[in-house]
């Protein structure tokens, strides 16, 4: 198609009506994110006001406003307003605007977003009426839906049968609502058994049967194993029997309930299960107790390089010394494929915490050409103060055969209240530090740096030999006695340090204050 404009316009305005469509679409497209894509796939909740995510309503808007040329493309061009059916956005303008843009959209795929709230529930908006229209008019044209729900029960209980009617152009589904007793959301069979396309899924449990021949296809998987009485609730058990089959599946999300104890089937020593292999898995997110944590990854073993995510409540039935084995793989295959650099290794009476993260990115999972790969490796336990130390040894012990000579940045502190927990004479942890030998920087706080110069001082060797910088939080100000011991050790032992800071609460004006020292 040969442009309309006079030559004096700029270059961009002689472009073929054709190839100005396709741009408007890729930045439709750019600009489609479903929030803000974190690795577990939650969803920010404040995407309209985000300057990078859900703007594609306004990018059409601003578009048309250009030129009358450009206004009538954009206007006459169904697929992009396919591509805005943004609740969020539509609902800070009048009702009759967001069905201007579900008119628009034609015939066209639609994608859509947004959160809903009802009644009394803060920052509730008027949009549930427009989401019945989508339901019941609309279904069969969704390409992704991603929606939040507060207050479930207030949309009409008739919309939700579109649901269960078959889904051929689905390719995403987040559902997420908060659970009532007796909801009519669960009746029937998801899709009708029918979603071809769909590579991504993310609802509670009961909303899906294993046996749905759409899991199969699956990329992404995230749901909540919480006892609910669904249709279709099914058991831990009943998951890890199917889940080999999804041989697709390169990222697996899910909250593992309270279970306090293993089923019998899943105990050491069953033969309910045999080992098996994801070779496509790069991310695993577990959510709950160690046993249900335990009982995954001893039998799967996941892809090259897999990150790891897991948050997880320890009790003191909880056999900790299980999670043992499957930590060790899991750690040996990320840091002997990932050139990690900085690790975060915290303790406190309720909890050791330890993970090395990339920085955050926007990633939609449905859509390859954005897939940039996982690179975070996260273990966060929550203890008892009668469990902790066990439970730290264990994670400790679980990363001695990893490769950590990468880490240059090493954050280790210990946040209880009994004083320091960490014993510089056991042998998981001087192990454990001495994997560290390229370790740069290190940031700690003055009772693990405590603990630290007694093994400096010992015949156990010299750790972290490369250190150049030190950090330190201090309680008192005044009190730095253990700074500067582990300072002269550093030199007389052939290791200096080029600088030491002091962090330390202000007591005055409540802010932190750094104080520097050198090597004189």
């Amino acid at each position: 198609m040969e442009s309309n404009y006079p030559n004096k316009h700029p270059a961009i305005f002689k472009l073929n009506e054709d190839l100005l469509f396709t741009i408007f679409y890729e930045n439709a497209s750019l600009n489609n994110h479903v929030g803000t894509m974190n690795t577990d796939w939650t969803y920010s909740e404040n995407s309209a006001n985000d300057g990078f995510t859900s703007r594609v309503v306004n990018t059409l808007r601003f578009t048309s406003q250009v030129c009358q040329v450009w206004r009538r493309l954009v206007i006459n061009s169904p697929s992009l307003w396919g591509k805005a059916v943004d609740l969020d956005l539509l609902a800070v303008g009048k009702p009759e605007w967001g069905k201007e843009v579900v008119r628009r959209t034609g015939n066209a795929l639609l994608d859509v977003r947004g959160t809903i709230r009802y009644g009394t529930i803060r920052g509730a908006r008027n949009t549930g009426p427009l989401l019945e229209l989508i339901l019941q008019q609309h279904w069969a044209r969704v390409r992704t839906f991603y929606i939040n729900i507060y207050g479930v029960d207030n949309i009409d209980p008739n919309a939700w049968q579109a649901i269960y009617q078959p889904a051929k152009y689905l390719e995403l589904f987040h559902l997420s609502t908060e659970y009532r007793a007796g909801s009519t959301i669960t009746d029937g069979l998801l899709f009708a058994g029918d979603a071809p396309v769909l590579q991504n899924f993310r609802a509670s449990h009961d909303l899906f049967s294993p046996d749905c021949s759409w899991l199969r296809q699956l990329r992404y998987l995230t749901f909540d194993m919480a006892e609910l009485e669904g249709q279709f609730w099914f058991s831990l058990l009943q998951f890890l029997v199917i889940l080999p089959e999804l041989s697709l599946l390169e990222g697996l999300s899910m909250d593992g309930g309270d279970m306090s104890l293993w089923p019998s089937e899943l105990q050491p020593g069953s033969d309910a299960l045999t080992d098996f292999t994801l070779p496509r898995l790069r991310f695993i997110s577990f959510h709950g107790g160690v046993n249900a944590c335990t009982a995954l990854l001893r039998y799967l073993t996941p892809g090259v390089g897999s990150s790891l995510k897991l948050s997880l409540t320890s009790q003191e039935t909880d056999n900790i010394n299980e999670l043992l084995e499957p930590l060790q793989r899991y750690s040996n295959n990320f840091f002997k494929n990932h050139n990690a650099t900085s690790l975060y290794v915290s303790y406190a009476d309720d909890g050791v915490d330890i993970r090395h993260s990339r920085d955050s990115f926007i990633f939609p999972p449905w859509n390859a050409t954005y897939y940039r790969g996982f690179e975070d490796f996260e273990i966060g336990i929550e203890t008892t103060s009668s469990t902790s130390v066990d439970v730290m040894y264990t994670v400790l012990r679980s990363m001695l055969s990893s490769s950590l000579h990468s880490i240059k940045y090493l954050h280790l502190t210990d946040r209880s209240w009994e004083g320091c927990p960490l014993d510089p004479a056991h042998p998981y942890f001087i192990d454990f530090l001495f994997k560290f030998s390229g370790v740069e920087t290190l940031y700690t706080n003055q009772d693990t740096l405590s603990a630290l110069s007694e093994i400096n001082s010992s015949d156990s060797g010299q750790i972290f030999p490369k250190l150049r910088e030190l950090t330190v939080w201090v309680e008192d100000p005044m009190d730095s006695y253990s700074v500067n011991v582990f300072f002269e050790r550093r030199a007389k032992e052939g290791a200096p340090l080029e600088s030491a800071q002091i962090e330390y609460e202000d007591t005055g004006d409540g802010n932190e204050s750094n104080e520097l020292l050198d090597n004189d």
